[in-house]
């Protein structure tokens, strides 16, 4: 029997299979080109699910989940009890609505490292809202909620740091790799002549691609195109290990290599959430593909309930035969006459719709509600009776978010991986423009904050992130938990203003801190810059003593210079002076004095002087017997 084996086809799947290895940028582009095409097809599933999960929250009916798939193919709403979408929404508020910072602690460092990593925790928190993260990640939950994974991806463009939503179908990965793909795709259509623009020495392969290699890459007609698209593809291999030299990013189009670099990263230049991991693989698993069921038996139910009504809801007339003249007619005339003999006809409007059709209906629409885990009052924006006092409303809130303390946590950790992809696209800005900065708000204003300010080793600090506030978000039960810790004394009742913050009273409660602000402001100025500055008679100067022994205390613990901390209880001496006037220093030294002298002495210092009763008596103090 002859062998059909050969060994050059074998080598030639071996290089496309293993792109990153390719010997020419033809090899690497037909190579990557050829992974997304054997991606597509074995995984066309995926494509599929995602026009299944998008069709069920939007409730309409899209051709499908591409750039050109969005004209629709019908323009009525297809009529519907969107469970599905009414989960989603409340879950994106009701975790979305959280602003998690990122907070970065020292690993036994001193003050000046401190110092450091609390400069690098407002450059990050500064980059955030220049970079818009707070309005990017709510949709990137939303998405985790409707496909079962939601993407951010953190670049630079320009100088500065972008952060943009990745739409799911974008991502390909081989699934075949589980749980640790090595090799991440994102497949997007962009204008021919934008790529054109972008890469003027491509412009002869640009303008050869295809345009229906668009289909090939995703099984789908192209006959339709309104505008120029191809379809570009980047894509990253992580380095075997920390510090090899075998990663690579490619992007590629058809035939041709528009970019390729080395990529010493050990991780995807995307931040991906899941709604809820899949016992296996990489994506996960969202609200569509666990209601799908449901919500396809609700709208079965709601249709057949529909059809009832539209056919069965309509009054009947019921007559004998030849009761009713020819000439009787129905009209809404007042007072109209219609002539009978014998037998008075009857208007029937029958029972269309059974109640156990409504009771199955109902049911199916909490048991969705009771599958995620989220209450049909936040859905609705109601809230239930009796909940008006604040522990009433926190205990509600702990019993309802208790099911997506995994969720919120994936929802923080989502910002604290963003934060780490930031804080190395820093250092990249930093290199080619060290002058690099952000403008970070702080309670005292808008400060500056320089990369080379915030620079620290990855190794000296590990990072964590909590919520903005840690208070119920209602008045009613903002106010009631700041009065409790105010009563057990775990805060001070100007620590109680400030947490409680209302608009209303902001101004008020700005006047009453502005007391502490200007000791603490004083104190941080004499750590930082070595710099003494006296207190002064308008300041609060007891309250000053105290914070100034407390600073010292701790930033001793610190390792604070010596020098500097010496400013601080010079501070305090100035400030028992200014509270103490001379005449009672006087007073007090001349008791010290008194009581340092022996009894004799003592004594003799105070005879000849007037007995205190009889010069009471004298002036009338004391009445006369």
């Amino acid at each position: 029997m002859v062998s059909t084996h050969d060994p050059h086809m074998e080598d030639k799947k071996y290089t496309k299979q293993y792109w990153f290895n390719a010997k020419s940028d033809e090899e690497l582009a037909n190579g990557v080109f050829d992974v997304i095409k054997d991606i597509s097809k074995r995984q066309f599933y995926r494509t599929e699910q995602n026009y299944r999960y998008y069709k069920l929250y939007t409730n309409t009916d899209y051709r499908g989940v591409t750039v050109n798939d969005y004209s629709l193919n019908s323009r009525m709403s297809m009529l519907s009890l969107n469970v599905i979408q009414s989960i989603t929404d409340t879950v994106t508020s009701n975790i979305g609505k959280n602003k998690p910072k990122v907070t970065f602690l020292t690993d036994d460092g001193d003050y000046k490292m401190r110092k450091r990593a609390e400069k690098l925790e407002m450059f990050t928190h500064g980059q955030f809202n220049k970079s818009k993260v707070y309005k990017t990640s709510p949709l990137a939950l939303k998405r985790a909620c409707v496909f079962g994974s939601g993407f951010l991806k953190p670049y630079i463009q320009d100088g500065e740091i972008k952060v943009d939503n990745v739409y799911p179908e974008e991502i390909k990965i081989d699934e075949r790799e589980l749980d640790n793909p090595r090799s991440i795709y994102q497949v997007k259509l962009v204008s021919r002549q934008m790529m054109i623009q972008m890469f003027p020495s491509k412009e002869e392969d640009i303008r050869a691609v295809r345009q229906n290699s668009y289909s090939e890459v995703f099984k789908v007609s192209t006959s339709d195109f309104s505008i120029d698209l191809i379809p570009v593809i980047e894509a990253w291999h992580l380095p075997s290990r920390k510090g090899a030299k075998d990663g690579l990013r490619a992007l590629v189009i058809e035939n041709c290599v528009l970019e390729q670099n080395s990529y010493d990263k050990c991780y995807f230049p995307f931040v991906k959430m899941n709604f809820s991991d899949d016992v296996s693989g990489w994506f996960g698993i969202g609200v569509s593909q666990l209601l799908t069921g449901i919500q396809y038996e609700i709208n079965k139910t709601l249709k057949r309930i529909q059809q009832s009504i539209h056919l069965g809801a309509v009054p009947r007339v019921f007559y004998e035969i030849g009761s009713v003249s020819s000439k009787a007619t129905f009209n809404n005339e007042i007072g109209s006459m219609v002539p009978y003999k014998r037998t008075m006809p009857q208007i029937i409007t029958p029972q269309t719709v059974g109640a156990e059709v409504f009771n199955h209906l109902d049911r199916l629409y909490q048991r969705a509600f009771e599958i995620i885990g989220v209450s049909q009052m936040s859905a609705g924006g109601k809230k239930m009776e009796g909940l008006d006092s604040g522990e009433a409303i926190r205990t509600f809130r702990d019993v309802e978010t208790a099911r997506f303390a995994v969720l919120q946590e994936a929802y923080d950790e989502m910002h604290v991986e963003l934060a780490e992809h930031m804080i190395d696209l820093a250092k990249e800005i930093a290199e080619q423009d060290p002058k690099y900065n952000v403008l970070a708000k702080t309670s005292k204003g808008v400060v500056k904050i320089p990369w080379k300010e915030v620079n620290m080793k990855e190794d000296s600090y590990v990072l964590g992130a909590y919520p903005t506030s840690l208070l119920p978000s209602e008045p009613a039960g903002k106010l009631a938990t700041t009065i409790e810790m105010a009563q057990a004394q775990l805060i001070t009742p100007q620590q109680a203003t400030q947490l409680l913050d209302f608009p209303d009273i902001k101004q008020v409660v700005n006047i009453q801190n502005a007391k502490m602000d200007d000791i603490e402001k004083t104190i941080y100025h004499m750590i930082d810059t070595g710099e003494y500055l006296p207190p002064e008679i308008y300041q609060d100067l007891q309250t000053g003593i105290e914070y100034c022994q407390a600073y010292y205390l701790m930033f001793r613990t610190q390792k604070v210079d010596q020098a500097r901390l010496n400013l601080l209880t010079q501070w305090m001496s100035d400030a028992n002076a200014i509270l103490t006037p001379p005449e009672d220093e006087e007073m007090i030294e001349q008791s010290m004095l008194a009581a340092s002298m022996p009894e004799e002495e003592q004594t003799a210092a105070t005879a000849g002087m007037p007995d205190l009763a009889e010069v009471e008596q004298e002036v009338g103090l004391v009445p006369q017997v």
